[in-house]
């Protein structure tokens, strides 16, 4: 059996989004000849939400190894809270150690923390080891130089860092994994070498079992959310993650259909009550509301309550189970693609969904089916009819479990994704040993 050394700074129990790749594939690697060792950062030193339940969901015997991060309370002081960077030295010696004193085939690195990429670069040189990258998020774009006023804090420095980190990194890749072609295309296009190597489009794979995990998670921690909403009968819509200025084109379509829909079905829309949770990724005591200013802009402030810090991943399932109907809405980026609607889906609760026309997910979701899905475009008007339309028929029919399309679903399975993970380690290694004798 082979192995392959996974690196995700982020990991269970720290509760992002960015480990679920990671986590929900660990179950099936053994099945498709491969067995993973994990290197990740210590949850205390990761300034993000736990959910203990996270560990629970991990297969019996997992192996973890996990390093110190420099204290965020420490490095803030002189500006520095990026996780990759606080932790770089600790994840190279770790992996160095581990590579020099077992045997692994390969190195995997998923994660958004882009940062530490580069330590697949060093290990190679030390210890001729391939890697794949997993792209879960474009690494250096240009998406904020065309959108200023979406900038994050000390976007020059991260741009500036990854600009030089990703041309060093990409040069001696075996294999790229992303969430969205549209990444791997633009990849291409700015290095041209990768064209010869393997390369695999994925989703996040969707996992059955952790609805039944999330069946742990009592009623009373999840009523909170949803008190403004159970004040009076309504129809309650929950959207789970994150907000932000590249989002406010969908959500100001849905807010805009909701304001058509108080003046021409009031009967209808005065009773639906969104609620939003976890719109901003910032820890504790930096989150800002996302949602709720927008919303008011439009009108429709009293039909909105947002939450925006991240809540336990189990506990966020949880409430989506006790919606009517939940919403998910797209960046105004067409490359953007929301893994989180596969998971959704097993909710088998109605599903609003509102996207960029040319995201990978529309083309995903007519096949699977079992979502009202609503497109839009730079060029295209009056979508908010469109969506109003829509929106209309689903409350008017509320309670009804979607039409699924379970069998075309399967291909997104967690188990099915981790088939084709391992697939493209294969072909990697492949590629990278016909590469070293061949230069022999």
């Amino acid at each position: 059996m082979k192995r392959v050394l996974c690196i995700s700074p982020h990991f269970p129990p720290s509760n992002t989004a960015d480990m679920h790749r990671l986590r929900t594939s660990l179950p099936y690697f053994e099945q498709f000849g491969w067995k993973a060792t994990v290197l990740a950062v210590r949850p205390e030193d990761v300034e993000q939400s736990t959910d203990p339940l996270l560990e629970a969901s991990l297969p019996e015997g997992c192996d973890v190894v996990r390093v110190r991060a420099w204290p965020a309370s420490w490095t803030r002081r002189v500006g520095l809270g990026n996780l990759g960077l606080r932790a770089l030295w600790s994840l190279f010696w770790t992996g160095l150690r581990l590579l020099r004193r077992e045997k692994y085939d390969l190195i995997y690195i998923s994660s958004t923390v882009f940062q530490m990429f580069i330590l697949a670069r060093w290990w190679r040189a030390w210890s001729g080891v391939p890697y794949v990258l997993d792209i879960q998020d474009p690494w250096y774009n240009q998406y904020y130089d065309d959108n200023p006023q979406a900038r994050p804090p000390k976007y020059w420095f991260i741009h500036t860092l990854n600009r030089y980190m990703e041309p060093y990194v990409m040069k001696r890749v075996s294999g790229l994994i992303a969430v969205s072609k549209a990444y791997l295309d633009e990849l291409e296009v700015r290095y041209a070498h990768l064209k010869k190597v393997p390369k695999q489009t994925l989703t996040f794979g969707a996992a059955q079992v952790d609805w039944t995990v999330a069946e742990q998670v009592s009623s009373s921690e999840i009523e909170p959310f949803l008190a403004q909403a159970t004040k009076q009968p309504c129809f309650k819509g929950v959207y789970v993650g994150r907000g932000g200025p590249d989002m406010e084109k969908a959500l100001g379509l849905v807010f805009k259909a909701l304001l058509l829909g108080k003046q021409k079905q009031p009967a209808l829309f005065d009773r639906v009550h969104l609620t939003f949770v976890g719109t901003d990724y910032a820890p504790k005591g930096r989150e800002k509301k996302r949602v709720e200013p927008l919303a008011e802009a439009f009108g429709v402030a009293e039909h909105v309550q947002e939450f925006p810090l991240r809540i336990p991943y189990f506990h966020a399932l949880s409430l989506l189970q006790k919606a009517d109907f939940l919403v998910i809405v797209g960046s105004d980026d067409p490359s953007y693609s929301a893994s989180k609607i596969y998971a959704q889906l097993l909710a088998k609760i109605p599903i609003l969904l509102v996207f960029h026309e040319q995201s990978g997910v529309v083309e995903v979701v007519k096949k699977v089916g079992g979502v009202s899905l609503v497109t839009f475009s730079e060029a295209q008007g009056h979508t908010e009819v469109e969506l109003l339309e829509k929106w209309q028929e689903m409350l008017q029919s509320l309670p009804y479990t979607p039409e699924t399309n379970w069998d075309a679903f399967e291909h997104y399975s967690a188990r099915e994704m981790t088939r084709h993970q391992c697939m493209l380690f294969e072909e990697s290694l492949a590629a990278h040993q016909t590469d070293t004798h061949g230069s022999s």
